[in-house]
């Protein structure tokens, strides 16, 4: 079995997350998972495919099982697995954040995509604070801020390798302002 391609796995997720928004009423695809996997495009191809696939169990009906089943490397479902936030089969609860944090730095590939993800977060968080500056400043003070030290803590990524993250999701930042008419 071929183990799919990039382009294979934006298909996969257009397709899976399709009608699906963000937070902020933003495509799901294209306001989100586009560019976080943009901003791994210097860790390599899997990162790259670990950004488009990061949401997927969490947000559709795909399964790590079937993730497998379609040929993705193990190291990938892997990632996907640590960026996952778990739900409780008896409960419904979900995981804590801080528990989805804890685990997702115990993978290598997952902490890089919680990173950059994270940093995503902390950027949008300013648009949401116009229309709900209450819920930006609790995500930002209770939830992204904390995890962004974890997950930075020991991760090896360089401030040239930060830089160049934010460069390329401020870049999809100022093309999603100009897409959606928002005020940048």
């Amino acid at each position: 079995m071929n183990t799919p391609t990039l382009f294979d796995t934006m298909h996969l997720v257009h397709v899976r997350h399709a009608g699906q928004v963000d937070a902020l009423g933003h495509n799901y695809y294209t306001g989100h998972l586009l560019p976080i996997s943009s901003a791994l495009v210097g860790f390599g191809e899997q990162a790259q495919v670990l950004g488009l696939l990061h949401d997927i169990v969490e947000d559709t009906d795909v399964t790590l099982e079937e993730l497998r089943r379609l040929g993705y490397d193990e190291e990938v479902v892997a990632g996907v697995d640590a960026m996952s936030r778990r739900t409780d089969p008896v409960t419904g609860a979900k995981e804590p954040y801080a528990a989805l944090i804890e685990r997702s730095c115990r993978h290598p590939l997952g902490r890089l995509g919680k990173i950059v993800d994270n940093r995503w977060n902390i950027l949008l968080n300013a648009e949401l604070a116009r229309t709900n500056p209450r819920k930006a400043a609790s995500l930002l003070n209770s939830r992204y801020l904390p995890a962004r030290k974890k997950l930075l803590a020991g991760s090896g990524v360089t401030g040239a390798e930060l830089q160049a993250i934010d460069v390329e999701l401020r870049r999809h930042m100022g093309w999603l302002h100009i897409s959606t008419g928002l005020a940048a």
